[in-house]
């Protein structure tokens, strides 16, 4: 299921792949200033949500892929997403380029207003909306509105009406959900032509133990090399 998701478009792909560009990147030179960085701080991993003291806030919302890399991936990756995203809404190129351009500007200039401020400041900074409304043309104003709309309906107490019922003693417990299941269709994957051509091997191999052993030998290779990527992908530098 995964995997069809990744090959619905590009920007699809480049969702799901933070572990794939970390170690594209970990061969390229970089800053070398460690921080805890997200790890995977495309454009569709920002949004609303309220903070502890009940403010709306903007910023990111995933963190499954932080680690302790140089802070320039997560520009990187940031700025790639605007590019990729531009390109999949068929924006064009030069749309698409002084999109990164601005993406890049607002990221330094937001470095530099918090290197003027002292880190107690820096703490309470929260975005401003109001001012952000300003900046936005009609349309965006109303996109900007329906988020914000959106973000302050996901509530805790939305979350419990949504997830939980009475049970016949009145006490609330989780409605189980389980995910649907059904059987998966054949089909020959494109993407993995090493897989669906271990039989053929075994069958040209020699007859008896051997054609087994050439299958089952090269299935073994290629999962090894499929957790060798995997593994790859979750090295960060350090």
């Amino acid at each position: 299921m995964r995997m069809e998701r990744m090959l619905e478009n590009p920007l699809a792909f480049y969702r799901w792949t933070a572990g794939l560009m970390a170690m594209d990147l970990a061969r390229d030179p970089h800053s070398g200033i460690i921080v805890a960085a997200c790890g995977d701080a495309h454009i569709s991993n920002f949004g609303f949500y309220a903070s502890p003291e009940r403010k709306l806030v903007f910023d990111l919302n995933d963190f499954d892929e932080a680690g302790a890399a140089p802070w320039d991936w997560d520009l990187k990756r940031l700025v790639t997403s605007v590019v990729v995203g531009g390109i999949h809404a068929e924006y064009t190129e030069r749309e698409v380029r002084k999109a990164a351009q601005r993406t890049v500007r607002a990221y330094r200039g937001a470095l530099r207003t918090m290197l003027e401020r002292n880190p107690y400041e820096r703490f309470y900074m929260h975005s401003n909306l109001k001012f952000a409304r300003s900046l936005l043309s009609a349309d965006a104003r109303k996109v900007l509105h329906h988020a914000i709309s959106a973000a302050t309906k996901r509530t805790g107490q939305r979350a419990v009406r949504r997830t939980t019922q009475l049970d016949d003693d009145g006490r609330l417990r989780f409605v189980e959900r389980p995910p649907p299941r059904g059987r998966r269709r054949q089909r020959r994957d494109p993407l993995f032509p090493a897989v669906a051509a271990v039989p053929r091997w075994g069958s040209a191999a020699a007859p008896g133990e051997g054609g087994r052993a050439v299958s089952t030998a090269a299935l073994r290779r290629h999962r090894a090399a499929g957790q060798q990527r995997a593994s790859c992908g979750r090295a960060w530098p350090g």
